[in-house]
């Protein structure tokens, strides 16, 4: 048994260089995956708030295409009230 007690030893020691690399490498990967969800998250957000802007614009550009149209709606009807007032007299 005293010969393979080095062997062991230095087995188990191996062992424990692996493991702690191998906790190493999990750490480093955690880190990047949180660096790379972070990173996508902002990305996401940004994208959100681009597209909350956009539709805010359409809709105040649609709002004044609604006003522009009613109010050429009215100076046209007034035009051809007038115009009929003016064919009846």
């Amino acid at each position: 048994m005293s010969a393979s007690a080095p062997v062991v030893a230095s087995i188990n020691a191996a062992m424990r260089r692996l493991c702690r690399n191998r906790r190493a490498e999990k750490e480093i990967t955690l880190d990047n995956n949180s660096k790379e969800a972070l990173k996508k998250r902002a990305e996401a957000s940004f994208k959100k708030e681009e597209r909350a802007r956009e539709g805010a614009e359409a809709k105040l550009e649609y709002e004044a295409e609604d006003r522009a149209v009613g109010e050429k709606t009215a100076r046209l009807r007034a035009l051809r009230l007038a115009k009929e007032a003016a064919e009846n007299v």
